[in-house]
């Protein structure tokens, strides 16, 4: 009896709403009222927008410093394939 009523179960949550004849079928609406998903929208795509123009003001200067504003803050190389680590005499290795 358990068997037949599992399987039942199965078969009926596997069938889609159409194939059960759904006496009255809804259509998909949202949750709430629609100012408050307008609301909602309008607020993410400024959020969206405010996030966007800012990464791009950010990337533009990049590009109008160029690369030796990058290269500024770089050290010079030492000439050691490894700088040394505090504590550690790597550049006393043969």
């Amino acid at each position: 009896m358990r068997f037949l009523a599992g399987l039942i179960l199965a078969l009926t949550m596997a069938l889609p709403a159409a194939a059960q004849q759904s006496p009255v079928p809804q259509p998909p609406t949202s949750p709430g009222p629609g100012r408050h998903v307008a609301t909602s929208l309008i607020a993410f795509m400024l959020a969206y927008a405010f996030v966007f123009t800012a990464g791009a003001v950010y990337v533009l200067r990049l590009i109008a410093a160029g690369p030796d504003a990058a290269n500024a803050a770089a050290p010079e190389p030492t000439g050691q394939a490894f700088p040394a680590a505090p504590g550690h005499g790597l550049g006393d290795a043969p």
